[in-house]
C-alpha cells in the first residue's frame, strides 16, 4: 500500500489522504487529517503513519489522532525513523531555513531537540541507512546543497559523509540496499 497525505492543490493546503493498492491497481480516499498540511513528512512505524507535525493515522482502525506539537513548527523537513523515534531534520519555519532536528518519541508522545545539522536545509531527503539517518541535499535559503549529512543517534552527532555531483532540493531519495 502507498499512502499520500496532505499537500497543496494550487490554492489550498490539503487535509485529505489517499491510499494506492498495487494488487488491485486502485486508489481509495481515506479519512482526512484534522488540519491541512503542505510540505509535510510522512513516515511509517508499525501499523501507524505519522504526518509531521504531527498527526498519527492508525492503518487498522482508519482514523487520525492529534499528537504533541513540535517544538518548532516547520515544513519541508527531511523525515526518517529509527526504532520508535521519528526525526524531523531541518525544514522551514515560515521565516528561516532550519538546521535544527527534533525527535518524536512515539511511546511518550514527546518531542525533544537533538544535535543540529551543520547547515540549514529545507526540502531535503532523509532515510534510515546502516543504523543512522542520512540527510541529502536541500536548500539553505540562498543555495542548493550537494552534501549528505549522517546522524548517529547513539552519539547524537552529525558528520558530512559525501558530496553529490550536483546540488539539488525537492528530489526523490530512496535507500535500496547497502554493502556490509
Amino acid at each position: 500500500m502507498i499512502y499520500c497525505a496532505g499537500g497543496f492543490d494550487g490554492t489550498n493546503r490539503l487535509a485529505s489522504m489517499e491510499c494506492y493498492d498495487d494488487i488491485t491497481d486502485s486508489w481509495t480516499v481515506l479519512d482526512g487529517m484534522n488540519i491541512g498540511r503542505e510540505g509535510a513528512g510522512l513516515v511509517a512505524v508499525n501499523d501507524h503513519l505519522y504526518c509531521i507535525a504531527v498527526e498519527k493515522y492508525d492503518v487498522i482502525l482508519g482514523r487520525w489522532t492529534t499528537m504533541a506539537s513540535m517544538l518548532t513548527p516547520r515544513s519541508g523537513a527531511g523525515c526518517a525513523t529509527i526504532n520508535n523515534f521519528v526525526y524531523a531534520c531541518g525544514g522551514f519555519d515560515g521565516t528561516i531555513h532550519l538546521a535544527t532536528v527534533e525527535r518524536f518519541d512515539i511511546q511518550t508522545n514527546q518531542w525533544t531537540n537533538v544535535t543540529s545539522m551543520s547547515v540549514r536545509r529545507c526540502y531535503c531527503g532523509a532515510a534510515f541507512l546502516r543504523g543512522k539517518i542520512a540527510v541529502i541535499g536541500g536548500y539553505d535559503g540562498q543555495t542548493l546543497l550537494d552534501t549528505v549529512e549522517v546522524y548517529d543517534h547513539e552519539s547524537d552527532t552529525w558528520e558530512i559523509e559525501s558530496q553529490m555531483p550536483n546540488p539539488r532540493c525537492d528530489s526523490g531519495f530512496a535507500v535500496v540496499s547497502y554493502r556490509q
